[in-house]
C-alpha cells in the first residue's frame, strides 16, 4: 500500500473520528484505524464496538494512490500527524511497518492485520431510509437531547427516540427525551418521502458526536435498522453507524397534559431573571428553585435562597393568558433555563393544569400554520 494525501484532508478526517480516537475499546484491534486503498478511492473507518464511523476519499489533486493495500494503522499515527506542517504528506507500506514522510522528517509505526479487524456494519436491509436538512436535525438533536437520563438505572432513558410515523396530515418525524424529571419533544411533517414506520432509540453521546461529524453538510441520511442507525452525508462520503439501545421507549405521550389554561410572557425577560437565579443560589446546592405566579393578570419570578441569604422578584411583562385568579408553580432554574434555551419565538407559553401538575413550555409562533412543534415538560417541585 502506498499513497499520498494532504494534512488538510488528514487533519478533517481526524475532526469527524473526534472523540473515536481516544476512548476506550473492547478488544486491541479497535485500538486502530482500518485504512483501505483501492485504485479510486481511501477509506478510514474508526470505531470502539459502539460507534463507527466510515470516511471514504475519492482520488483528487489533494489524493493519489500508487499502490492498493490494507492495513490497521495505530491511532498515535493521526495524533502524530497533528503536529506534520501543511502539504502532502507519504504513506508506504512494508510488511506490518508504516511509513509516513513529509519534506525531512520520516516516521513510523507498526501495523495490524487488516483481516483482525471486526466488520461491525449490520448486513440486514435497512428497516426505513430518509433524508433532511442538516440544520432540522441539529436542532431536533440540540432541543431533546439535553432532557436525557444521566444516570443507569433505566439506559433507555439515555438515549433519544426518533420516531417516524404516517398521520393522516402527512408523514411525521419526532425526538423525544426524558429523564422522569422533565421531557423535551420536537416534531415535524412532510420532509420524507419513505412511508414505513420506525421507532429507533440511539444513545445521546452517539447523537452528539453525529452532529459533530456531519457539521456543515446541507442533509443527512437516516437509515434504521434492527440493531443499528446509520447517518450518511449527501455526498455519502461519511457513513456514522450506532448500536442502539435495548428495549422498548416508554410511551410519553400520556405524560403531556391536554389543558387550556396558559399564559405567555416575553422570552428574554424570563430567561434574564432565571439567570440572575442561578448566579444568586446557594453555593452550596446544585441548583436553584423558581416560582412562578399568576393573579389576576400579571405574572411575576421569584426565587427564595432557602438559607435567607438572597431573595429575588421581577414582574414579568404578559402578553397573552386564560387563566383562572391565581396559580402558583415552582421549579428548577436549570430545567427551566435549559427549556428556555430551545424557544426561538419572542414570546414563551406556559401551558398548566395544576400546582403540581406537569407543566408546558412553548414557542409561540406569529404564523399559526407551522409544522414545527417543539414543547418542553418540566416537573413542579413542592414548595412549602
Amino acid at each position: 500500500m502506498k499513497f499520498q494525501i494532504t494534512k488538510n484532508i488528514l487533519d478533517s478526517i481526524c475532526l469527524k473520528f473526534g472523540r473515536l480516537l481516544s476512548c476506550s475499546v473492547p478488544i486491541p484491534i479497535l485500538e486502530g484505524v482500518l485504512v483501505e486503498t483501492t485504485e479510486s478511492y481511501i477509506s478510514f473507518i474508526v470505531s470502539n464496538n459502539d460507534e463507527t464511523i466510515l470516511e471514504r476519499i475519492s482520488l483528487s489533486d489533494e489524493v493519489k494512490i500508487e499502490v492498493t493495500g490494507r492495513a490497521v494503522f495505530p491511532r498515535s499515527l493521526f495524533s502524530m500527524s497533528r503536529k506534520l506542517k501543511a502539504g502532502v504528506i507519504d504513506f508506504s507500506l512494508s510488511k506490518n511497518k508504516v511509513t509516513v514522510k513529509q519534506k525531512k522528517t520520516n516516521l513510523e509505526f507498526q501495523v495490524m492485520d487488516a483481516d483482525e479487524f471486526p466488520n461491525l456494519k449490520t448486513d440486514q436491509a435497512p428497516i426505513n431510509t430518509f433524508s433532511l436538512p442538516y440544520s432540522v436535525f441539529k436542532s431536533f438533536i440540540e432541543d431533546t437531547v439535553f432532557a436525557v437520563a444521566t444516570n443507569e438505572s433505566r439506559p433507555i432513558l439515555q438515549g433519544v427516540k426518533l420516531e417516524l410515523t404516517n398521520t393522516s396530515e402527512g408523514t411525521l418525524f419526532s425526538t423525544v427525551a426524558t429523564d422522569a424529571h422533565r421531557l423535551a419533544q420536537c416534531q415535524t411533517k412532510n420532509y420524507y418521502t419513505n412511508e414505513n414506520t420506525v421507532v429507533v432509540t440511539p444513545h445521546a453521546s452517539s447523537l452528539n458526536h453525529a452532529l459533530k461529524s456531519f457539521n456543515g453538510n446541507t442533509s443527512i441520511g437516516i437509515a434504521c435498522y434492527k440493531n443499528q442507525i446509520a447517518f450518511v452525508s449527501g455526498n455519502q462520503r461519511t457513513i456514522m453507524y450506532c448500536r442502539l439501545l435495548e428495549g422498548s421507549y416508554p410511551d410519553t405521550s400520556k405524560l403531556i397534559p391536554q389543558t387550556t389554561s396558559y399564559f405567555s410572557v416575553s422570552t428574554a425577560e424570563l430567561k434574564d431573571g432565571v439567570e440572575l437565579i442561578k448566579t444568586m443560589k446557594d453555593s452550596t446546592k446544585k441548583d436553584a428553585i423558581c416560582k412562578i405566579q399568576y393573579n389576576a393578570g400579571t405574572v411575576s419570578l421569584s426565587s427564595i435562597d432557602p438559607g435567607g441569604v438572597s431573595k429575588f422578584q421581577q414582574d414579568l411583562t404578559i402578553s397573552d393568558c386564560q387563566m383562572g385568579n391565581v396559580f402558583t408553580l415552582s421549579c428548577s432554574a436549570e430545567y427551566l433555563l435549559e427549556s428556555l434555551k430551545t424557544i426561538s419565538t419572542e414570546k414563551v407559553m406556559f401551558k398548566v393544569v395544576d400546582t403540581l401538575k406537569p407543566f408546558l413550555v412553548a414557542n409561540v409562533f406569529e404564523d399559526t400554520s407551522s409544522s414545527d412543534e417543539r414543547i418542553q415538560l418540566i416537573l413542579p417541585i413542592r414548595t412549602y
